[in-house]
Parts: C-alpha cells; structure tokens; sequence
C-alpha cells in the first residue's frame, strides 16, 4: 500500500510540490492542515452540467474515460475523481462574497492499490464564466475537507485538510451523467464512516 501511494503521489497526479512541478491552471490540491502533506491532481478531464445559472455539478478526474463506463470498477484505476457540486452562484448584493461563504460541496475520493478513499467538504467558489455556458469553471480556495468515507485498506496519509483548485469544464451533460454514475457507484462500496480508513503512520 505504501508503493501505491507514492506512485498515486507522484505518478498519477503528475505533479507533487516541492520536486515534481506544478500549473496553476486545471488543478487541484489537497494540503494537511497537520503535517501540511500536499497531494495534487492535475484532471485531464473536466466536464459538467446545468440545471440553471445558480446549480452546477463539476466532474474532474485524471482517470480513463474508460472509468465512467456502467459497471467499470474503480478500484482497478490509479487516480482522482472529484466532484464539485455548486449551489448558489455568488453574484456582488445578493449573496456572500467572501472566503469564509460556502457555495460548493466537494468530494474527492483517491484511488490507489485497489483502495479508495473519499474526503470531503464544502468551500467558496468563484466561477469563472456563467454557470450553464459552453464553457465554466472557477477557482475555489481553502475549502475543508476530511475523510468521509473508505475500504477497509485505505491509508489516510492527510487527515483534516485544505482544497485549493483551479479549473476550467466543458459543458457535456452526457458525460457528466456518466461520471454522476461512476461516483456513486464507487461510493456505494466505502464505509461511510468519517474514522474509515487507518491513519498515516
């Protein structure tokens, strides 16, 4: 498990901060708030659909399309799959526009060595075109996350931790619907259980 690990650090998240490089654009950190242990994706895929200009749900991962096929099993993929679903769409005069607001939910589960294990959290999003256009996205900072949920070999190495994320989707209500499957299948499987999972040694 220790090997998965590195490989997903390292490997399949395609940057690790210091030593591996980094973009500060279509990514997406996890950061301990503890040991400050960083753990990023870089998504390749970056997809999403509408129900109007305020709800968004934002399907990012690093996975083979492959991945979202119905009755594909996750735990055979090494990677991210992240969720962002947006609630309310700040707008200046209506509704809070400060970092301390929350209008997205989060949940990033991580795949590696046949485990998987889900944080989860919520934050402030700033989009950065209007939710229901060909193309969206936003930036969402010091969102908090913690583990919500894993199989019984999951090794939580963060514990308690930090998102920050910038990214840009394409409006693909199909695929999202398709990864809207594949995340909920993979969830059905985890305990839901916010100690699932065995701390990092």
């Amino acid at each position: 498990m220790r090997t998965a690990w590195i490989v997903l650090w390292c490997v399949a998240a395609g940057v690790l901060a210091p030593g591996c490089g980094t973009s500060a654009v279509d990514r997406v950190t996890l950061v301990s708030t503890s040991s400050r242990a960083e753990l990023p994706a870089r998504p390749s895929t970056r997809v999403y659909g509408a129900l109007d200009r305020n709800t968004a749900d934002f399907y990012l991962t690093d996975l083979p399309e492959s991945a979202s096929a119905p009755g594909a099993d996750l735990r055979s993929y090494t990677g991210h799959l992240i969720h962002v679903h947006l609630f309310i769409a700040p707008k200046a005069g209506s509704t809070p526009i400060a970092p301390g607001a929350s209008t997205v939910t989060v949940r990033h589960i991580v795949l590696a060595g046949g485990e998987m294990g889900m944080y989860a959290g919520g934050g402030f999003m700033t989009p950065s075109d209007t939710i229901g256009s060909a193309e969206s996205g936003g930036r969402i900072s010091g969102a908090t996350l913690r583990l919500a949920g894993a199989t019984p070999g999951f090794v939580d190495r963060l514990g308690p931790s930090e998102m920050a994320a910038a990214f840009s989707a394409t409006r693909d209500e199909a695929r999202a619907r398709a990864w809207s499957a594949a995340f909920s299948a993979a969830t059905a499987s985890l305990r839901q259980d916010p100690t699932a999972g065995r701390p990092s040694e």
